[in-house]
């Protein structure tokens, strides 16, 4: 049987808590490296909006339309509802021909 030396376990502990360590770190500073060096330098100005009377012309417009379709189903100038004619034509056959 092997014999684990306390002391041996500890400094190997503390190594591999060191390296995993270190590695976080230099992929931390790999990330910022690519991120200095490979990203653009653009100024980035606030987006242009459209000016208040645009808007305001536009909702205009969409509120127009709106009341125009919802006004066109709903007019007075129907026809007369109509009746039924139950009175004897003379033109139409009075029995079946078929």
């Amino acid at each position: 049987m092997l014999a684990c030396n306390p002391l041996k376990t500890e400094q190997q502990e503390l190594l591999r808590g060191k390296r995993l360590k270190n590695f976080s770190n230099e992929a931390i500073q790999g990330l910022f490296f690519l991120k200095k060096e490979f990203m653009a330098h653009l100024e980035v100005k606030p987006r242009n909006g459209a000016p208040k009377w645009l808007w305001i012309l536009l909702s205009l417009i969409a509120l127009g339309l709106v009341v125009y379709f919802v006004n066109r189903n709903n007019t007075d100038d129907r026809l007369p509802e109509s009746t039924p004619d139950t009175s004897i034509n003379s033109t139409a056959p009075q029995r079946d021909t078929l």
